[in-house]
C-alpha cells in the first residue's frame, strides 16, 4: 500500500488528539491545517499504511478485554522496544580482548546463503512489536522500566506482525530520520470497544476520527467549566455503589440504556424512551427534572415543550439531571455551597459494546461545586449518556449514588440494608425520592413519622419543584404529603401498580387547583403515537 508520508503522519497525530479528547486542539488543527480529500480518516487503513495491522488484530484477540492503544502509540512502542533490543544485544556481544572477538567472527563468519535457518530470522520475526505495556491503575504516567520490563511477548504468543518488505513509498517522507528516543511521559489512550471490534474484522469503520466527536459527546450549548476537577472512580467506589444500587442481585439487562427522546412522533418530541421494563422510575423521575428545567430557564412556573429545538431538548435534559444531582449533594446540608456532586462520564465515546464494569473502569468522575458548575459540566458530557444503547442511565445512578454519599443514603432509608433496586429489576421509592427531591427517603408523606420510641418513618423533609402521585393513595395504601401534591412546578411523577410515568401541565392554574385545566400524560415505554390530553373541569353536582 502506498500512501504519502504527510497523509500518514496527519492521520497519526488527528488519531492521537481525538482520543485524548482534545477537541479544542482538533478544531484549530483543522483551521490552520484543513484535511485534504485524500486524508485518511479510517483506523484500519491507517495500521495497513504503517504495517500494523495484522499486529492489531492478533493483539486485540490476545487482550480481548484491553482496549487497542492508538496507531501512534503502538508504532512508538515498537520502535522504542527495538532500540532497547538493539542496545541489549550490543552490550551482550562485548567480550574482554580483540584477539577474542577477531577469532569469534572469523569462526561465526558464514555467507547469508549458507546460514543454518535457526539462526536466521524474517523481517516479521525482526520487526515483530511488543506487547503494549500495561496499563497504570490510576493516572495517565508509565515509566520506561515498565515498557522495558513488557517489551517482550513469549515465543507461543507472538504475532504474525508483517511490515513491508521495503519502505513505503513516501510513508514518513525520505528525509525521516526515525522516531524521537525521548521516554514517553503518557499512558496509551484508550480506543473505542466498538471500534475495536469492528476493525479487527477489517471491516470499514465510518466514524472518522480526523473530526471532533458527534453529538452524542458533543458540548451543547455554552462552554463546559475548566475549573472541575476529574479524577478516575476507584475500584472501592464501584463496589459500594454497586452494592448500594442492586445489592446482591444481577443487574438486568433492561438497565443497559442512555438518556433519548421519541423523535417520530410530533409533539413528543420532549419524551424519553423507556426500551424494557424496570427502570421506569429512574425515566420518568428525570423526564420530570427535564421538563422542571425547562419551566426553570423560562422563568415560569409551568414547563413549555411546543416548538422547541432538539438541542433545547438536550439542554434541558442537562439541566435537570445536574439539579438531581446538586440536590443529592446538598440536601440537608445547613450550608449548600460546601456540598461536593459527582458526574461520571466514560473516556470511550460510545459504552454500546462496553460491559459495565469495564465501562466504570474507563471512567472519571468530575467534582463540581455549584449548581452552575454541574450544569455546564452536564451540558458539555450529555452526549455521551444519549446514546441509545450505552450506559447512560447507570452511570447517571453511579453519579447519583456517590454524589448523595453511601452513608446519607443509608441514613435516609427507613431500611439502611435494603438496597435501591426492588425485585424484578423494579425501582423502589427510595430511589425515585433521591432523584426527585436529592433524599433517598422511603416514604412520600410529609416529615417524619415517628410510630413509636423505637420506629421512625421519614417522609419527604420539604416543599418540592417536582411533585408525586400514587394510585395508592386511592387505595389508601400510602399517603401523599402536600409537598409532592403542589409542587413548585407544575410537573408530577406517577405511581400506578408497578409502573411510573409523567404528568404536567403547560398552565399555572393547575397548581392553584383553578378549573378547567389540561394534564399532559406521558409513558415512555408506552409506545405512544399522539399527545394524550387530559381536561380536569369542576364537577356539577
Amino acid at each position: 500500500m502506498s500512501v504519502s508520508g504527510d497523509l500518514v503522519a496527519d492521520a497519526l497525530v488527528r488519531e492521537y488528539l481525538s482520543k485524548c479528547g482534545l477537541k479544542e486542539t482538533l478544531s484549530v488543527l483543522d483551521k490552520e491545517k484543513p484535511r485534504s480529500e485524500a486524508a485518511i480518516s479510517n483506523r484500519s487503513l491507517l495500521r495497513k499504511a504503517v504495517g500494523l495491522d495484522k499486529y492489531s488484530a492478533k493483539l486485540k484477540k490476545r487482550n480481548p478485554e484491553e482496549p487497542l492503544p492508538t496507531t501512534l502509540e503502538m508504532l512508538v512502542n515498537h520502535t522504542m522496544a527495538k532500540l532497547k533490543a538493539t542496545e541489549l544485544a550490543a552490550d551482550g556481544s562485548e567480550v574482554t580482548s580483540p584477539k577474542g572477538r577477531a577469532s569469534d567472527a572469523k569462526k561465526t563468519h558464514t555467507p547469508p546463503s549458507s546460514r543454518p535457518a535457526a539462526s536466521s530470522s524474517t523481517p516479521a520475526e525482526e520487526d515483530e512489536p511488543p506487547s503494549p505495556p500495561p496499563r497504570p491503575k490510576q493516572g495517565f504516567g508509565f515509566t520506561n522500566d515498565s515498557l522495558q520490563t513488557n517489551s517482550h511477548s513469549s515465543r507461543d504468543e507472538e504475532p504474525s506482525f508483517e511490515p513491508p518488505r521495503r519502505p513505503l513509498a513516501g510513508a514518513f517522507g525520505s528525509d525521516w530520520s526515525g522516531p524521537s528516543k525521548a521516554p514517553m511521559t503518557r499512558a496509551p489512550v484508550r480506543a473505542s470497544q466498538e471500534q475495536m471490534v469492528i476493525e479487527e474484522f477489517d471491516e470499514e469503520f465510518d466514524q472518522d476520527f480526523s473530526i471532533p466527536a458527534p453529538s452524542r459527546s458533543r458540548q451543547v450549548g455554552g462552554s463546559a467549566t475548566h475549573s472541575a476537577l476529574s479524577e478516575p472512580v476507584s475500584p472501592d467506589e464501584i463496589s459500594s455503589v454497586k452494592a448500594a444500587l442492586f445489592g446482591r442481585m444481577p443487574l438486568p439487562d433492561s438497565w443497559k440504556q442512555g438518556f433519548f427522546f421519541k423523535t417520530d412522533v410530533k409533539g413528543l418530541e420532549y419524551g424519553l424512551v423507556q426500551k424494557q421494563g424496570g427502570p421506569c422510575g429512574v425515566l420518568a423521575a428525570v423526564q420530570a427534572q427535564m421538563l422542571c428545567a425547562l419551566a426553570t430557564n423560562a422563568n415560569s412556573p409551568s414547563p413549555t415543550v411546543n416548538g422547541l429545538t432538539h438541542k433545547q431538548h438536550e439542554e434541558a435534559l442537562a439541566d435537570g439531571i445536574a439539579r438531581s444531582l446538586w440536590q443529592a449533594s446538598s440536601a440537608g446540608l445547613k450550608n449548600p455551597t460546601t456540598a461536593t456532586a459527582y458526574i461520571i462520564t466514560c473516556s470511550d465515546r460510545s459504552t454500546r459494546e462496553l460491559k459495565l464494569d469495564a465501562c466504570l473502569r474507563q471512567s472519571k468522575k468530575t467534582r463540581v461545586r455549584s449548581i452552575e458548575e454541574a450544569e455546564s459540566t452536564m451540558r458539555g458530557c450529555i452526549g455521551s449518556w444519549m446514546e441509545e444503547d450505552g450506559w447512560g442511565l447507570l452511570l447517571f445512578l453511579y453519579s447519583l449514588v456517590l454524589s448523595r454519599g453511601i452513608q446519607n443514603i443509608k441514613g435516609d432509608m427507613d431500611e439502611p440494608d435494603n438496597s435501591l433496586m426492588g425485585a424484578h429489576g423494579y425501582c423502589t421509592q427510595d430511589l425515585v425520592n433521591m432523584i426527585i427531591c436529592g433524599s433517598s427517603v422511603t416514604n412520600v408523606f410529609n416529615g417524619i413519622n415517628q410510630l413509636d420510641e423505637f420506629t421512625t418513618l421519614k417522609g419527604i423533609p420539604g416543599p418540592s419543584k417536582v411533585g408525586f402521585l400514587s394510585l395508592f393513595e386511592w387505595y389508601k395504601y400510602i399517603e401523599v404529603g402536600s409537598h409532592y401534591k403542589t409542587p413548585a412546578v407544575t410537573v408530577w411523577v406517577v405511581c400506578c401498580e408497578s409502573h411510573f410515568t409523567c404528568l404536567f401541565s403547560i398552565e399555572p392554574r393547575a397548581n392553584e387547583n383553578r378549573k378547567p385545566f389540561d394534564l399532559f400524560w406521558y409513558d415512555g415505554l408506552a409506545n405512544m403515537d399522539e399527545v394524550i390530553r387530559l381536561t380536569v373541569t369542576r364537577c356539577e353536582q
